[in-house]
């Protein structure tokens, strides 16, 4: 299962002490698990575990021993227990649900990993169960159905793109190759409608299953073991499922979104990979982009009509990827009067070495003064405290657009707070945030397992509620429409 940022380590420093790992269950386990623990005659809902202890849900008014008092307990998950020992209470507090009760084993620990097995071989055994009909009478039928017309359009074209490769590889020279060449062009012109088609009808099939957690989990799993597997050929899509930086959209994700070129190894895996990327999110990272360099465009057209020369346009990113504003800025503003300077803001390395190498590469070629320092940040360590932000104040623009897409209200709305208190009188915050309804959430919900926090303009707003009053708010769609900008100008002239 994918984390969100605010679950993410990063970049952080050494600790001394060992501390078990927490799990949260909705992350650890099936739905269908289910795990209970059993105090006394009272059984309550588990929310984390860890190896010395766990957490439980309990209602208000549940009969529950005293803090700092032990009790005999017992985990049940799948209708059977899978530990048994003893705990003393810590904590008891109160919560939107109710009350949220911490316990410290005094007795035995909680094997997680065989806990995970268990879990596992209880989903094994219930889809051996299903027979001829698999993952049907969990999801529904209008799912299963649309799921299956996705499969079998992706089936017969892998088949039939493969054959016909094949066939013209096997005439070699550059006949083979433009052949080749002239496939995928066809290949594209002839499916991307079938294929938006299906992928609108995959939506419209599961969004009735996306408030029911369990349903959602067994459409989940039912399309990422008969639909992903197909489609690792295409790089985008092996990539943001396998994760190998923890997330989906890591900076060699944007990199595949900005180059909007057909990438693979295979003609059926480019052909898919370009499908992919024309998908309305992916486009809309580079038309996201176009509006945060068009917004720095204007700040700086403001500083030189007032300043000339002396202009000095200061521009902070958060979550900066592989930075591509920089050499987008430089491709539409070649030669300026004055300076530039960029603050590149990752929790990932490499990410920030892309990053570097892209923007100096730019603005070397640039006739304009123009500086670019990237800033190592973990994202774990500043959601936890904002103010931690290494973002210098007097910013004339400072943006954020693949990172709140991720967080939820509590978290954004302080960290939105410390990015408006860096800017400059006058200057502008811009927060980016996939629009909601999403007619076409599928393909990164279900199939790559990638998680996002949709948001209609009146929820972008309310992200701002912690800004000042004097705070001049809009909200405004890039202009792919896939993607809102909380836009936040601080009153005053700037410096």
């Amino acid at each position: 299962m994918t984390k969100t940022y605010d679950e993410l380590i990063g970049a952080t420093g050494r600790s001394v002490f060992f501390r078990p790992e927490r799990a949260r269950v909705r992350e650890f386990l099936s739905p269908d698990a289910q795990p209970v623990l059993r105090v006394g005659s009272v059984e309550l809902a588990v929310f984390d575990l860890s190896m010395n202890g766990l957490s439980v849900l309990a209602p208000r008014g549940a009969p529950l021993p005293p803090v700092d008092t032990e009790a005999d307990v017992a985990l049940w998950m799948h209708g059977r227990a899978v530990f048994e020992g003893r705990a003393r209470i810590a904590r008891i507090e109160a919560s939107s649900a109710g009350q949220r009760v911490g316990l410290a084993l005094t007795r035995g620990f909680i094997d997680l990993p065989a806990i995970a097995r268990e879990d596992e071989e209880a989903q094994l055994a219930r889809a051996l169960a299903q027979g001829g009909r698999p993952g049907r009478d969990a999801v529904g039928a209008t799912y299963h159905d649309a799921l299956n017309q996705v499969v079998s359009f992706v089936q017969f074209y892998r088949e039939s793109l493969r054959r016909h490769e094949a066939r013209y590889k096997a005439e070699g020279g550059l006949r083979g190759r433009q052949a080749i060449h002239d496939l995928e062009q066809r290949a594209l012109a002839a499916l991307r409608e079938p294929w938006r088609a299906l992928r609108i009808q995959a939506s419209q099939a599961a969004e009735p299953l996306m408030a029911d957690r369990s349903r959602r989990y067994a459409a989940k799993q039912l399309t990422e073991t008969l639909l992903t597997p197909l489609l690792l050929e295409a790089p985008c899509v092996r990539r943001s499922y396998e994760k190998p930086l923890g997330y989906p959209g890591d900076y060699q994700v944007m990199l595949y979104c900005y180059n909007d070129a057909l990438e693979g190894d295979t003609v059926f895996g480019r052909v898919f990979h370009k499908l992919w990327i024309e998908h309305p999110m992916p486009a809309g990272v580079r038309t996201r982009r176009d509006l945060v360099v068009q917004l720095a465009l204007a700040e700086q057209d403001a500083l030189l009509a007032r300043d000339g020369d002396a202009a000095e346009l200061r521009v902070g990113i958060l979550g900066c990827g592989p930075a591509r504003e920089v050499p987008a800025f430089v491709d539409q503003r070649p030669r300026w009067g004055g300076s530039v300077t960029w603050t590149l803001i990752d929790q990932e390395e490499e990410a920030l070495s892309v990053a570097y190498r892209t923007a100096q590469t730019a603005l070397a070629r640039a006739d304009g003064g123009g500086t670019a320092r990237c800033l190592n940040l973990s994202f774990s360590q500043l959601l936890q405290d904002p103010q931690i932000l290494p973002l210098a104040r007097g910013q004339h623009l400072v943006a954020s657009s693949g990172l709140f897409d991720y967080l939820r209200d509590t978290t954004a709305q302080p960290l939105i707070l410390a990015l408006y208190d860096r800017l400059a009188p006058g200057g502008l915050l811009a927060i980016g945030n996939a629009i909601a309804p999403a007619e076409d959430f599928w393909s990164p919900e279900m199939v790559l397992d990638w998680t996002l926090i949709y948001r209609t303009e009146q929820d972008m707003r309310r992200l701002g509620a912690l800004l000042p009053e004097s705070a001049q708010v809009e909200v405004r769609p890039e202009a792919g429409g896939a993607y809102h900008y909380l836009l936040a100008r601080k009153p005053g002239a700037s410096p």
